[in-house]
């Protein structure tokens, strides 16, 4: 009888110590920030926040204004010349996040959310509308901004319901819902948007789930457009 007593234990401490390392290591699996590039043809912007240096690239000029948020590893920078092609009557403004390209501190939902606004209003404090695109870990900072200030339109590439959503599919034998703080939670934040949105989504997305996908469009407003591309991956 002992020997089942010990065994539950061990099993028990095990599953407690696995809880604790998700808790623990959660934005080291969800932030991979990228390093600086010099050699970039864009204007540099540099903003100050609580101490840390936020670092924007921006490019073209006009009155329609569009921000960039991109993923939890991307250098935003390599789409500088795809965004000056296709928008070459717009400003551009491509957010590097705390701790990646440049910008100083460490990344974390809040200070994200929080330098996001910050970015935003300093757009529109300069251009007369603003649209917010956002890829993957981008699409719930977009969606926040969306929320929170006044855009014309939203895109969300490749985006998620949130990241608690996408975490309890990955491990779904964990309270996910007691660990994870990095949340991201479109879904909840869908209803506060007015803006016109697209949701591009990948066909062969291996990182999201399209059930994420089809999940936030039933939150999202009237009338959003879908675009699917069939043959694509998440990247």
């Amino acid at each position: 009888m002992k020997w089942m007593w010990a065994m539950v234990a061990f099993v028990a401490i095990a599953y407690l110590l696995v809880c604790a390392s998700l808790y623990l290591a959660q934005r080291s699996l969800l932030y991979y920030p990228t390093p600086e590039r010099q050699a970039v043809t864009a204007d540099r912007i540099e903003l100050a926040v609580d101490g840390e240096t936020l670092k924007v690239w921006r490019i073209g000029s006009g009155d329609e204004a569009v921000i960039y948020f991109g993923g939890n590893a991307e250098d935003v920078s390599l789409n500088i010349e795809q965004l000056r092609w296709t928008l070459p009557h717009h400003a551009l403004y491509l957010v590097n996040y705390r701790g990646y390209g440049g910008s100083t501190g460490t990344p974390s939902e809040p200070t994200l959310l929080g330098d996001a606004l910050l970015v935003a209003d300093y757009v529109l404090e300069r251009h007369a509308s603003l649209s917010v695109i956002g890829r993957s870990l981008g699409s719930g900072v977009a969606m926040h901004i969306a929320a929170e200030r006044p855009v014309s339109s939203l895109i969300l590439v490749t985006p998620f319901d949130s990241i608690a959503s996408v975490a309890a599919g990955i491990w779904p034998w964990l309270p996910i819902d007691w660990l994870v703080t990095e949340r991201y939670d479109s879904y909840a934040r869908a209803a506060d948007v007015s803006a016109q949105v697209l949701v591009v989504a990948a066909g062969r997305d291996e990182v999201i789930p399209r059930r994420h996908t089809d999940r936030l469009m039933t939150a999202l407003p009237l009338g959003t457009q879908r675009l699917n591309i069939d043959q694509a991956n998440h990247n």
